[in-house]
């Protein structure tokens, strides 16, 4: 299911306006069936997790938007509002 059809899910379960909902996308490279993973993209990993564990000690809406503007200038992960 795409992001957008949860949301829809949400609100006619609900009757609800959804929460705010961000997504956040890890760049893989160069990646194939059965291979490990590039070291660039388990760097991409890291950094992400280390991403969400900020994001989840902060969980305030406000924080989340201005982390999505830091981070899209980044080509390891990205953040968008929903």
């Amino acid at each position: 299911m795409s992001p957008a059809a949860i949301l829809q899910v949400y609100q006619a379960i609900k009757n609800l306006a959804p929460p705010p909902c961000f997504l956040l996308s890890i760049q893989g490279i160069s990646f194939e069936l059965g291979e490990e993973p590039s070291l660039q993209a388990e760097n991409n990993l890291q950094h992400a997790v280390q991403f969400t564990e900020c994001l989840l000690n902060n969980a305030e809406v406000n924080f989340w938007r201005l982390q999505q503007d830091k981070i899209q200038q980044s080509d390891e992960c990205s953040i968008m509002y929903l």
